[in-house]
């Protein structure tokens, strides 16, 4: 079942059945796909990325300067492409590259990160220094009536209130009136340009989309977490902007397949049995006087366990306040105790490595990846069988976080892999050629480009729908409730961490 809420002015809850889709592997003709004991299991290869990508543990720990932008939304047009964690490059018409005639395009899937936002209160400091406020902005919370148009309403926070336990909490922003997290200002901003530059391709300049009118030709689908809903409503804003309200559909949480949140205990053994590899333990010890020193600012101690396993809380405190061109933190004891921002860029370098190392180094990552993200893959598998056979959908639009996208990357076994910043995209393109019987193929853009793998399908810009679906096969255990239920030797079960 999938839960539909309407999003731009208003929010509609209402229910939709949806039929079950087929797995990979699976057709209409024989449903039940690969049985028996493998069906549990996954058979996919792994194919390491390409070596000089930020999977270089010595140029994370010793390299100098930020890989990429981090302090701008903005990427000038002769630099387009180059990795922008503030905003993420993605299809434009000024980059977009039209197949060679005899094409005809049938079929577009497209899944994104949410845009920029504030940081997650599990990843600010104790006491923040610095001053961030939401005056005026803050996500929509209400609902719509079958019978009557109801009220937009948007959340504010409070602070600064009399009651009392507000003050035996870590602050983290003193009397913000922000939410954490929550898409900002600029973050809706940049969502908007997406969706408008999205249009200048698959509307003005190909001619594929529907009108905004026509809702049984496309869908918009997000998480149960709120700003996906809130880029969505900014992006449909430059899509669409005829238009003024929008069905979003939406998985329960206990089973929601785009931000996988379904329990699979096998997933938690694998990320767990990869975080205690060589290599990652080794960036963790050749890193401690840089934890050390952002501990001394962040006021954090061993007993944070959770800020010492990673530099995923750190990189994303660090990078949220840059892209919305605020100071880098100072201790709230000691004023003239801050962080540097050589330590700024070398934590966004051991971001980006690992990410890396979980979703596409470790010989473990792949099979991760799988189970993170293959019932979506299964839906969208089915999304390009139908759509083949004519089924009159003709557009998806996912909106999704970075743990989501980089399974995606990893399951497809991107060659050059990396932290997906905000607004990242992947466009799964379905095509046709009539000069050869009306056959199929799969074009897959990363940024606007088409993504190059490690596998033997190469770069996915024209790939056969059979073979494309075919890698599906081989990758996607069959049967993921089996799969995830799995045991794996000498691995101790943890819960794996929200990303």
């Amino acid at each position: 079942m999938l839960a539909s809420i309407v999003l731009g002015i208003g929010v509609r809850a209402s229910l939709a059945v949806a039929q079950q889709p087929l797995g990979p592997g699976q057709t209409p003709e024989d449903p039940s796909g690969r049985d028996g004991p493998e069906a549990a299991t996954n058979t996919s290869k792994h194919y390491p990325p390409a070596p000089d990508t930020w999977a270089n543990l010595t140029w994370a720990l010793n390299g100098t300067g930020a890989p990429g932008i981090y302090n701008s939304s903005h990427t000038p047009d002769s630099q387009y492409g180059t990795y922008n964690w503030c905003n993420m490059p993605h299809v434009r018409a000024q980059e977009y590259k039209v197949p060679v005639d005899g094409y005809q395009l049938v079929y577009v899937e497209a899944v994104q990160r949410h845009h920029k936002r504030t940081p997650y209160a599990s990843n600010t400091l104790r006491h923040e220094d610095v001053t961030w406020e939401c005056n005026g902005a803050g996500p929509y919370a209400h609902a719509r009536a079958a019978t009557f148009s109801t009220t937009p309403v948007y959340w504010q926070s409070m602070s600064g209130t009399l009651n009392p336990f507000e003050k035996v909490v870590d602050p983290g922003f003193v009397n913000s009136t922000c939410r954490f997290p929550s898409i900002t200002t600029g973050g809706l901003e940049d969502a908007r340009q997406h969706g408008e530059d999205f249009r200048h391709v698959y509307v003005d300049r190909l001619g594929f989309l529907p009108p905004g009118s026509n809702r049984d030709e496309y869908s918009f689908r997000v998480t149960n977490n709120v700003i996906t809903s809130a880029t969505l409503g900014a992006f449909v804003a430059g899509l669409y902007p005829d238009q003024e309200e929008y069905e979003a559909l939406v998985q329960p949480e206990t089973y929601d397949s785009l931000e996988p949140s379904f329990p699979c205990p096998t997933a938690s053994k694998l990320l767990n049995q990869i975080r205690q590899e060589a290599e990652w333990l080794q960036h963790l010890n050749a890193s401690t006087a840089l934890m050390s020193r952002f501990d001394d600012v962040a006021g954090r101690g061993p007993d944070d366990k959770d800020w010492h396993v990673s530099y995923d809380h750190a990189y994303d405190n660090l990078s949220a306040k840059q892209c919305h061109d605020l100071r880098l933190p100072c201790s709230a004891t000691n004023s003239t105790l801050c962080v540097p921002q050589s330590d700024a860029d070398t934590i966004y370098r051991l971001g980006h490595w690992e990410y890396a190392y979980m979703y596409r180094v470790s010989n473990r990552s792949t099979a991760f990846s799988a189970l993170k993200m293959g019932a979506w893959f299964g839906e969208v598998a089915e999304h390009l069988r139908t759509a083949a056979a004519g089924h009159k959908i003709k557009y998806r639009h996912n909106f999704a976080h970075d743990g989501s996208m980089a399974a995606i990357l990893g399951l497809l076994q991107f060659a050059k892999p990396m932290w997906p910043g905000t607004g990242a995209e992947v466009v799964i393109e379905l095509w046709k050629k009539e000069s050869e019987s009306g056959r199929n193929f799969v074009r897959v853009l990363w940024s606007g480009q088409p993504l190059e793998t490690s596998t033997p399908l190469g770069t996915l810009d024209m790939v056969p729908l059979s073979d494309f679906l075919g890698y599906l096969e081989q990758t996607i255990p069959s049967d993921l409730v089996s799969a995830c239920a799995s045991e794996i030797p000498n691995s101790p079960s943890v819960q794996v961490p929200r990303q």
